[in-house]
């Protein structure tokens, strides 16, 4: 649920910012449907190979007129196996996320709350039970975004420039993760680094192939980076795109 969260929730300090902003997607989008293979590098080009069987990498997304997500499928071996649907308030806040899954009974829900700076998380089981709280102070300007946790600490920073996210800062109790990002002239990732406790975690770049009429890229390649500096193809991935 991580990127549908950040797209449904965010780092906004509790502004309606609807998700197509937050997923870099252009043109009054409809539905984003994506999906994922193994690359494989054969005699100098790189193929496309078997589906990968990871429901955080093959999902679908619908939107409303406005822009907000209203609905996910994420799908494992061809089949969905979760669902998830959001509610808004009236000025596009989020108020609720409610999750389906084969792996249990019944619905979980996720309930967000603003209450001026204070970002409250609440977490219910299938049974209605409630299961966790967290709250959160998003304090942000131009180029900076910090959640606050109840203790007073930083757990996650997020730094801007012109517009978009360079570097995520999350600490929790094992240590600290940090996310650097790079971007090509059209705001499209292009590379990825990942350190843990300020050590090298491995890195990615991603190259972009074909767009559709709205700018939106609808295939790309995944390299990881090997030890040696070398690009190894890893994945490659398809979206298609509809509109309004």
């Amino acid at each position: 649920m991580a990127a549908v969260v950040a797209a449904f929730a965010g780092c906004s300090g509790g502004d309606a910012v609807n998700s197509l902003e937050r997923m870099g997607l252009r043109g009054n989008v409809r539905s984003l449907d994506v999906s994922a293979y193994e690359a494989k590098a054969c005699g100098g080009t790189v193929t496309k190979g078997s589906r990968v069987d990871d429901m955080q990498s093959c999902c679908s997304y619908r939107f409303d007129e406005r822009g907000y997500v209203t609905g996910t499928e994420y799908l494992c071996g061809g089949h969905v196996v979760k669902w998830e649907e959001f509610v808004y308030d009236g000025s596009g806040r989020p108020e609720r996320i409610v999750s389906r899954s084969v792996r249990y009974g019944g619905d979980r829900t996720v309930e967000f709350e603003w209450n001026g700076r204070c970002h409250v998380r609440r977490t219910f089981d299938e049974e209605g039970n409630e299961v966790s709280e967290e709250r959160t102070e998003w304090r942000r300007n131009r180029s900076e975004s910090v959640a606050v946790g109840g203790d007073g600490s930083v757990t996650f920073r997020t730094r801007y420039k012109r517009g978009l996210p360079v570097r995520q800062e999350r600490t929790a109790a094992d240590g600290t993760e940090v996310l650097k990002y790079s971007y090509d002239g059209n705001g499209n990732p292009v590379r990825v680094e990942r350190f843990v406790n300020g050590a090298a975690a491995g890195s990615a770049e991603m190259t972009y192939t074909v767009f559709d009429g709205a700018g939106n890229w609808t295939f790309r390649t995944v390299y990881r980076m090997a030890e040696g500096g070398e690009r190894v193809p890893y994945r490659i991935e398809e979206r298609k795109i509809t509109y309004y």
